[in-house]
């Protein structure tokens, strides 16, 4: 009987990856003076992944993705707003803040997408 439960154990690990991979992942990501906290955040292909962005900063500043056309609003500090995306393909995509400036601050940063 044992080679029996390998099997049922491999098929529920499989069930159970399927179901969290479907259900998406969600970031909180902090603006800061000019920087990002986290500056690096990780999800999975293929799934939404919803972030929170918040300013925490005195000044404007928004959340852009160059490489997967999306992006926030630029917000005031003390505000928060969301972005969803879906990246099809696993790789490194980078983000910046695009107000004038603030990238060259260092307002960058990277999401890792597995």
């Amino acid at each position: 009987m044992p080679h029996r439960t390998a099997p049922l154990a491999a098929l529920l690990a499989a069930c159970l990856t399927a179901t969290a991979s479907r259900a998406g992942t969600e970031i909180t990501v902090v603006a800061e003076q000019f920087s990002f906290k986290p500056a690096t955040v990780e999800a999975e292909a293929g799934a939404p992944i919803t972030i929170t962005f918040e300013n925490k900063g005195a000044l404007s500043h928004n959340l852009t993705f160059p490489g997967l056309d999306a992006k926030t609003k630029t917000i005031q500090s003390g505000d928060t707003v969301t972005v969803t995306l879906a990246p099809k393909e696993p790789g490194t995509y980078p983000f910046v803040c695009t107000v004038s400036g603030h990238k060259q601050a260092g307002m960058k940063g990277k999401l890792v997408v597995e």
